[in-house]
């Protein structure tokens, strides 16, 4: 199969010149004479340099159509992307694909029969997306034959990006269709290979803000069940090619409610919060790099704008969680240290005044007490256990208010806590991999020195384990569930192993 490829035929434009192959295929007399049986490479320039080299390129195409039919499926495209607006060559943009689709025909299994049934090229992007599918599916189809030998590709079709950025309405192809593995074999798009996207386009900051979404929407990829996984990658994929190929369509589409993705998520606990935060100014970034990137495809500042946010929230899940920015939240003013007596007012309100938009982003996942979130804020946690509320209170899987300062390092919430009767070796229970956490534990795989030696001081147990025979000394060199301590220095460490071990 033909690698993923691109079309940054500019750069060859600047250049002035067409490589001395495709420049040979192009003359009169190599189109007199028999197909040519061009190399791979050749095929592979002649893709890369068809948007600035149309007639170099047609010639080497052509000959690499009688090839195979992934040959056959470049040719075509190639006449619909850069030819079919010459009503000289109509007859050879519908012959292309008439060929192509007489030849899937004669490998058409059962499963491919739904999707191929009526599929005729009519000059509309519509019709060329619907012949991609069936080139997918009969793909599928002599895959899932395996014992005839008969395989097409061992790889899905990739779109030329030539072709994707004539016609980018063909990026529709590249979606999950099908709702099985046959989605595996739908097409991909060509911008996606490094060497062959543009070159001012910002991957690495689209990148960074994907990976460090993972932690925002619970790794949802990895830990998806169904076998439908990789077609639900495809999705994300599809809508960055988006953003390569067609920003302008993300205009279409309604932008989302928020300042910033996870923004409502990070309102449901501390930990939520701090993640939300570091991911906002990562979100920035990629914004500011993908609005420059907008505003050079003719975007003006005001569209730039909103299809770079759109866009962005579009390739993570749940950014949007809870679907609209609160007015006002409980939480958000625990965690953003609010004036003491507002919260405790608003405490008295019906569900403790928590908005309906943060419920419902916190339905994924039980929202943990107020209490715990209260750790956030010192002043606040007095006044609430002034008020009632208790030390004692656990959220869903045994997990302290205590537990929590530990975890989140908040020495001077751990103070007030123990002093208010805070049982410094309760342990978790019932739905973590390694069970009989400890708040210890906690500090020592995320605490200061000063936390550590403030729970040993209050008669933490050093030698207490978890479910898997885990001390807290394992936690701190990321012997057990998590990594090593990354808050201490390695001095720092080192002490608190000797205080642990």
């Amino acid at each position: 199969m033909p690698n993923n490829r691109f079309a940054l035929s500019i750069l060859v434009a600047a250049m002035g010149v067409a490589h001395p192959e495709l420049a040979a295929a192009a003359q009169p007399a190599a189109a007199a004479a028999a197909p040519i049986s061009p190399s791979a490479d050749a095929r592979e320039r002649a893709i890369q340099q068809m948007a600035g080299h149309p007639d170099a390129a047609e010639a080497v195409l052509k000959a690499a159509s009688q090839r195979d039919l992934g040959g056959r499926l470049d040719y075509a495209l190639f006449l619909y992307a850069f030819r079919s607006r010459d009503t000289r060559r109509a007859n050879d943009v519908a012959g292309a694909f008439g060929s192509l689709m007489e030849q899937l025909a004669k490998i058409r299994q059962p499963v491919v029969g739904d999707v191929c049934t009526g599929v005729k090229y009519d000059r509309s992007d519509t019709s060329v997306v619907a012949i991609l599918r069936c080139f997918a599916t009969a793909n599928y189809s002599t895959r899932v034959l395996s014992a005839t030998g008969r395989y097409l590709y061992s790889a899905p079709y990739s779109i030329p990006c030539p072709v994707l950025a004539a016609r980018p309405a063909l990026l529709e192809a590249t979606e999950p269709y099908f709702g099985s593995s046959a989605d595996l074999y739908v097409p991909t798009s060509g911008c996606a290979e490094e060497r062959d996207r543009p070159r001012d386009f910002p991957q690495a900051q689209i990148d960074h803000f994907k990976q460090a979404s993972t932690e925002a929407d619970g790794h949802f990829l990895e830990n998806y069940g169904g076998t439908n996984v990789r077609a639900l990658g495809r999705i994300q994929t599809a809508a960055v090619q988006q953003l390569v190929v067609n920003p302008r369509e993300f205009l279409n589409r309604p932008g989302p409610a928020m300042d910033f993705p996870y923004q409502v998520w990070g309102m449901t606990g501390i930990i939520p919060h701090r993640t939300a935060e570091r991911l906002r100014g990562i979100y920035q970034q990629a914004l500011v790099a993908l609005v420059r990137y907008n505003r050079m495809r003719g975007l003006n500042p005001d569209e730039a704008t909103r299809a770079a946010k759109t866009g962005l929230f579009s390739v993570v899940w749940g950014a949007d969680c809870g679907g609209n920015k609160p007015m006002e939240s409980t939480r958000a003013m625990l965690l953003e240290k609010a004036p003491v007596g507002r919260i405790i007012a608003r405490l008295s309100l019906p569900d403790e005044g928590e908005a309906p938009e943060v419920v419902a982003c916190g339905r994924q996942a039980p929202l943990d007490p107020l209490i715990h979130v209260a750790v956030a804020d010192p002043a606040a946690l007095a006044a609430m256990l002034d008020r009632g509320y208790s030390v004692t209170t656990t959220n869903g899987f045994g997990k302290t208010p205590l537990m929590v300062a530990a975890q989140v390092d908040e020495v001077q919430s751990a103070q007030i806590l123990l002093a208010r009767g805070a049982t410094v070796n309760a342990t978790t229970h019932g739905m973590l991999t390694e069970d009989g956490r400890t708040a210890l534990m906690y500090a020592a795989a995320n605490g200061s020195l000063s936390m550590i030696r403030l729970l040993l001081n209050a008669g933490a147990d050093p030698h207490q384990t978890d479910t898997k025979g885990k001390r807290a000394i394992d936690y701190l060199q990321g012997l057990g569930p998590t990594p090593q301590n990354p808050v201490l220095s390695p001095a720092d460490r080192a002490t608190a192993a000797r205080l642990l071990f």
